[in-house]
């Protein structure tokens, strides 16, 4: 039998660690971007020592500047080490806008300082299928994004953690692995590419973009409301939508651009959550003249109001319906059969019930005396007359 194994001595060295897992996290680039800031600093002399020189008409004798520092081939082979690391570990190069080799390499400056005058890297570089098109200025690659996003969905709502997936033939190479969706909602949010580039919010709104997301989702709610009272609403006053109703797609009578639309859930959020209408009167106020209600009390007093109006004009634009009155009969829509009328409005009258606020309120006093409402009721029994 095989002698049992030795245990290792005090002084044999400890085992190896298993390799590093990212082993770029280690690389070092130091004289990458040494070389690089060197290159920029001299650029940034030059042209502030030659703007003052042309003004005064000096000759181009006197412009002559230092020649550029040349980066080392040492960076050059460092920079071509890690990509080539890269390239083994993940199988290509599109490189994560946030990682640091992509800051080093995916760069004009990059181009300018290592690649421009060196035909052989260049095809050194082609052969590892590096993305020449990624050293486009970043906003030149997101319109482009944005351009061909708009041709295959119609706008350029981008969700907020959408990516453009990786060898998307639809898209280009340089947009491979763009984090699309919150690139467009720091725009939005904070200004990114466009501060002081009227020029560039020129660019976005010939692609239709969208500023302000809640006003457009409001918007939205708005046509859904429209569309579903023309197709369905049968002339109702108030808006009753099911719940899990959603705008037909691929249908001549609804807007093509709203399929699929949950309008059924949304308006349950507006009742329920004040979606897009809290601290909104605004919306609120348009959402209620298309006949939608923002909670049960609004639901109600739409039913009373148009019950009223077809009592006032049944009897001589007077409204003062006995107590037990209840709309009964083909003059009334379905929905407010059997409404008892009179205990509603007897509520009206001596609790102010749907008169709580005091914008809304005064509006629905008019609309009630618009209608002949009995504000005050005689009372006692009326007298009868005594025969002589």
């Amino acid at each position: 039998s095989p002698p049992p194994p030795s245990s290792p001595s005090p002084s044999s060295p400890p085992p190896s660690s298993p390799p590093n897992p990212f082993p770029l996290d280690h690389l070092e680039f130091s004289s990458v971007f040494r070389d690089l800031d060197a290159l920029h600093e001299a650029e940034e002399k030059r042209r502030l020592k030659s703007a003052p020189s042309r003004r005064r008409g000096a000759s181009s004798a006197s412009q002559t500047s230092s020649p550029d520092p040349k980066p080392s081939d040492e960076s050059w082979l460092s920079i071509l080490e890690a990509l080539k690391e890269y390239k083994a570990k993940h199988g290509h190069l599109i490189i994560p806008r946030g990682h640091k080799l992509a800051k080093v390499c995916y760069t004009f400056p990059f181009w300018s300082a290592y690649l421009r005058d060196y035909p052989s890297r260049v095809d050194t570089l082609r052969s590892l299928s590096f993305v020449f098109s990624r050293l486009q200025p970043e906003w030149n690659v997101l319109v482009e994004t944005l351009t061909v996003y708009l041709g295959l969905h119609g706008h350029v709502d981008v969700p907020p953690g959408y990516s453009v997936p990786l060898h998307d033939e639809a898209y280009g190479p340089a947009s491979w692995g763009l984090n699309l969706g919150s690139t467009v909602s720091a725009i939005r949010s904070r200004g990114l590419y466009i501060t002081n580039r009227p020029e560039r919010i020129l660019q976005l709104n010939n692609l239709g973009f969208i500023w302000d997301k809640a006003e457009h989702n409001f918007t939205l709610l708005l046509r859904a409301c429209r569309a579903y009272k023309e197709v369905l609403g049968e002339g109702n006053r108030a808006l009753r939508v099911p719940q899990k109703f959603k705008i037909p797609s691929n249908s001549p009578y609804w807007p093509s651009d709203l399929g699929g639309y949950p309008l059924g859930l949304k308006l349950t959020q507006v009742r329920q959550k004040s979606l897009y209408i809290k601290s909104n009167p605004r919306r609120l106020e348009q959402l209620i003249d298309l006949g939608v209600v923002h909670g049960n009390a609004d639901l109600s007093w739409l039913s009373v109001i148009h019950a009223s109006a077809i009592y006032s004009f049944l009897h001589d634009k007077t409204l003062d319906p006995p107590v037990g009155y209840k709309c009964v009969g083909p003059e009334y829509p379905s929905y407010i059969q059997g409404l008892p009328l009179g205990e509603r409005l007897k509520d009206v009258r001596l609790r102010g019930r749907y008169l709580g606020k005091e914008g809304q309120g005064k509006k629905r006093r008019e609309q009630l005396d618009a209608l002949g409402f009995v504000w005050v009721k005689k009372r006692g029994r009326p007298s009868k007359s005594k025969s002589k």
